[in-house]
Parts: C-alpha cells; structure tokens; sequence
C-alpha cells in the first residue's frame, strides 16, 4: 500500500517529536547524574579538608608539610582516625590530601570532566 504525501509527513513529524522527547529526557538525565557526582565529589573534598585541618589542629598548628605527612601517613590522633569514612583508609598517600594542599595533579581525584 502506497502511503499518501500527507501521510507521510504525518509519521516523519511524529517520529520527530519522539526522536525530540527522548534527546530532551537523556539531557536532563545526565545533567542531573553529572549535578549528584559534582555534589558528591564536593563533599569528599571537604571531608579531606575537614580531616587536613584537624590533624593541623592536633598537632599545634604544626608546618603545612608536618601536617600532610601526617595526613598521608595517617598517622594522627585515634579519636580523629574513629571519624573519617572506610571510603579514606583505601586512599593512597598524596589522594589523601585535599586538593589545595596536594601541590601537585590530582589527576586521580574522580571528578567528572
């Protein structure tokens, strides 16, 4: 069956309105997937830099260098070591630092790009 001018037009429009709906609901899927990781990956920061500052704290306001090996070593105060999350123990040194006081690439930090 030969399908009319009209007809034609009908199906392609409508194809088109779907092909549309669908692109719309995969954007605002992955900005709001990208929104939650950007947020995630701020709160992390934060812990490593909540967790910086106590150990430079414990440590009598100790030398930015003395409290970051601290920190990448782990090596400070129990009760400060009781409060940070499984998620920072499997840390390798320098990821440990929050980036500011890395000084250097954190390249291996996760954030989305």
């Amino acid at each position: 069956m030969v399908k009319s001018g009209r007809e034609e037009y009908e199906r392609l429009r409508l194809e088109l309105e779907s092909t549309k709906d669908k692109l719309e609901k995969a954007i605002e899927r992955r900005m709001t997937e990208t929104v939650a990781e950007a947020t995630k990956f701020q709160a992390r920061e934060f812990q490593l830099a909540r967790l910086w500052h106590l150990v430079h704290k414990s440590l009598g306001h100790a030398s930015k260098k003395i409290t970051n090996a601290a920190v990448i070593t782990g090596n400070f105060h129990p009760s400060i070591k009781r409060m940070q999350p499984d998620w920072f123990w499997k840390l390798k040194g320098r990821d440990r630092l929050p980036p500011d006081y890395a000084g250097g690439n954190q390249a291996s930090s996760g954030m989305p790009t």
